[in-house]
């Protein structure tokens, strides 16, 4: 899955507008920006070869993100005709599309009115929400095709506080599960500390574990390097639904950022983005952090101790 944040969707938007299209690789997200060169376009293709060829030898790898067509830009006119309060212009807009070349008549209007700035900014919104459609497209599908037996039920949609009753089959009681340390992970200037977590005591994933720190590489590279040596808690866990790889790193002195990755168990080495969450076991493990963070960084602020807090792992029943 891709979640990407509010500069990236603008930064695909803008170039969406420039008539570029986008192609976004399915694990990291990183964009490549070029010409639409699969839609008969007659142009210089050189600039763009490298990229190009990466895409015809790994389409599987990327999600394209095209433009909009010639009906939805022109519909996107009318809409912002709507928010004009000056009715004059509105009128002259209004003009301007039903004449010949109706784009270059609006672009025209609107370049000699006070409202072009306006137009501008509306216009890239119209495009973000365009681009968040498409991904949510992605998402869905990619969901679907990886965990396709997820059932939603009647109330699935409703807020808990509106529910006329609680399934008694949505609680169960809790049991414990076992943690294990299994690696202390270097990767450039990163150092990750690896846990693993099952309901079984010898954890026989070694597959799906050794897959998610195969991964590091990719999943370490966008995130910005914090004032201090970059250190990240990996927690691979191991369930009856499905398989989480839990990626955090602390952010800033007082702050552990997150990203979470699925996978399924009948393709359990193949982890996708997904939303952000934590299961009440995996608190366990970042709860021995924060306090393993607190005693061996914060209260020894002069001298934070690095090394010792790396060395302090957690092991057991969670």
């Amino acid at each position: 899955m891709l979640l990407l944040n509010n500069e990236q969707l603008n930064d695909i938007a803008t170039d969406l507008e420039m008539g570029m299209v986008c192609y976004l690789h399915k694990k990291t997200g990183k964009k490549i920006a070029i010409i639409d060169w699969e839609n008969d376009f007659s142009g210089d293709t050189e600039l763009w070869a490298k990229d190009i060829k990466e895409i015809k030898k790994h389409p599987e790898k990327y999600y394209k993100i095209n433009g909009m067509d010639t009906h939805d830009s022109f519909e996107i006119m009318r809409d912002f005709m709507d928010t004009v309060q000056y009715d004059p212009l509105k009128e002259k807009l209004r003009d301007a599309i039903d004449k010949r070349k109706p784009f270059r008549q609006f672009k025209n209007v609107i370049d000699n009115s006070d409202e072009r700035e306006n137009w501008f900014s509306f216009k890239t919104q119209k495009y973000i929400e365009w681009v968040k459609e498409q991904i949510k497209t992605f998402n869905d599908t990619e969901l679907h095709q990886h965990f396709p037996n997820g059932e939603k039920t009647q109330d699935d949609d409703q807020s808990p506080m509106g529910r006329k009753s609680v399934n008694p089959q949505i609680f169960s009681p809790y049991t414990n599960k076992n943690v294990q340390f299994y690696d202390l992970v270097e990767i450039e200037d990163w150092k990750t500390k690896v846990y693993t977590l099952s309901e079984k005591k010898n954890h026989p994933f070694m597959d799906m574990v050794e897959a998610a720190i195969a991964e590091l590489p990719d999943w370490l590279t966008e995130i910005p390097l914090p004032p201090f040596p970059p250190i990240a808690i990996l927690i691979v866990h191991e369930s009856n639904e499905y398989n989480l790889a839990s990626l955090n790193w602390w952010f800033d002195a007082h702050t552990l950022h997150q990203r979470s990755y699925l996978s399924s168990n009948n393709n359990p080495t193949n982890f996708l983005l997904s939303p952000d969450f934590k299961s009440i076991w995996d608190m366990s493990v970042l709860w021995h952090e924060r306090n393993a963070w607190i005693k061996h960084i914060l209260q020894q602020s002069n001298k934070p101790n690095f090394d010792v807090y790396l060395a302090d792992t957690l092991e057991g029943e969670v």
